[in-house]
């Protein structure tokens, strides 16, 4: 039986050693018919000469001679593709063994509606203390939380770049990742601005619970605030590009920061300080269900106070920067 040629697509900036171990993993696949294509995004390290150990036909190196940040590597890497479908994770990431068959037996069985779908997204089995705290939060991947508990495919609104297999017609159609992200802001939502418009075009996504890659991110606090920061000063220059993508956390996170500041300077509100202790802690509770330890429960939800405080004053600072740049 044939199988579609997978094009399984990987940028990079400056990650030598992380991306020596992600290809060796993807060169691990069962997979039959597939391309690995690393999409050197102007790297300063040696990137490219460390993956030249690799004497196989299936790995190609782009290099950029600019560093035009993932959307840009990304779609380089779409143009020089191959395959019918599109695979993509990151350099930080690496796969199982079955990623690439699970999900291409999935999508064929789903309608034709369908632009993609994802599997799980883990830690890495040597995960220490901090990085299992970060999993167990339900921010760090709420598709791999919902799929432990329902256990079956389910339609969700967003995949990851980490972990997703598309169609790419889809993604000519869609006419790739909006590179100004970073161009323009130096921010990184690009894959969740892309699932957006998709949806928005009546194409649909899914989750299966399975085919896991693992997520090899740094396990230092002031790496995880940042990207913290990060991710919601992208989330805010979506939200400020198009006003109507205001999803089920999106009022909450808007709210969150004047619910901190104003109980400060109007003495009647300071009762509302109250809330924050305790979605802290109600956040926390996963970390506590996987370990039964009270300890985890209690790093984890300051972890996710501080990282959520991270989140917000990245997102009005996503939109301070697009409303100015108007």
């Amino acid at each position: 039986m044939s199988t579609k040629k997978v094009s399984i697509i990987i940028p990079t900036y400056n990650r030598a050693k992380d991306i020596e171990k992600s290809v060796e993993s993807i060169l691990e696949t069962d997979y039959p018919n597939y391309e690995v294509i690393v999409v050197d995004d102007a790297s300063k390290d040696n990137t490219v000469e460390t993956l030249k150990k690799f004497r196989t036909k299936k790995l190609r190196v782009i290099k950029r001679k600019t560093n035009g940040g993932p959307a840009a590597a990304r779609n380089d890497g779409i143009k020089a593709s191959k395959g019918e479908l599109i695979a993509f994770t990151d350099s930080d990431c690496t796969v199982s063994k079955e990623w690439i068959k699970t999900l291409t037996e999935f999508i064929k069985k789903l309608p034709k509606d369908v632009a993609g779908v994802c599997g799980t997204i883990y830690p890495p089995k040597d995960a220490n203390f901090l990085m299992k705290l970060i999993y167990f939060m339900p921010q760090m991947d709420g598709n791999t939380g919902l799929a432990e508990d329902k256990r079956e495919p389910f339609q969700v609104n967003n995949i990851s770049c980490n972990n997703a297999l598309w169609k790419k017609k889809v993604l000519l159609k869609m006419k790739g990742f909006d590179e100004s992200f970073f161009r323009d802001f130096k921010t990184l939502p690009e894959d969740s601005e892309l699932c957006y418009r998709t949806v928005k075009k009546g194409y649909k996504f899914y989750m299966y619970p399975g085919a896991p890659t693992y997520h090899h991110f740094r396990p230092a606090l002031k790496e995880f605030l940042k990207q913290s920061y990060r991710a919601g000063r992208g989330g805010g220059v979506v939200l400020a590009k198009h006003p109507d993508w205001f999803g089920k956390q999106t009022p909450f996170v808007i709210g969150y920061l004047p619910a901190i500041i104003l109980p400060a300077v109007i003495p009647s509100l300071r009762f509302a300080w109250l809330f924050f202790p305790l979605v802290s802690l109600y956040h926390g509770l996963p970390a506590y269900k996987k370990t039964g330890k009270i300890e985890y429960l209690l790093v984890a939800s300051v972890l996710w106070f501080i990282k959520s405080l991270s989140n917000v004053i990245g997102v009005w600072k996503g939109i301070f920067d697009v409303v100015t740049k108007r």
